[in-house]
């Protein structure tokens, strides 16, 4: 299935106040968690942490999925 048909779906049923706000928390959590996997390193192997450093780089690898249309499978808009 499509994400960002999906994603229009969802947003869809919500009020446009609401759909925004929606946009900018999770378009900063996706930020904020790319930023932090970026500097923390692996934990052990059965650490506590294992499944929090799982989450975070999961949520980190999200980006690009609020990437403008006319963008997408722009040459120049490569993710690392």
């Amino acid at each position: 299935m499509d994400t960002m048909l999906t994603t229009q779906t969802i947003l869809s049923l919500l009020p446009a106040q609401y759909a925004a706000d929606a946009v900018v928390i999770f378009s900063f959590l996706i930020s904020g968690c790319a930023v932090v996997a970026r500097f923390w390193r692996p934990p052990a192997a059965g650490s506590k942490w294992m499944v929090v450093w799982t989450l975070v780089t999961a949520m980190a690898q999200l980006r690009g999925w609020n990437r403008p249309a006319d963008r997408k499978g722009d040459v120049t808009d490569k993710k690392p």
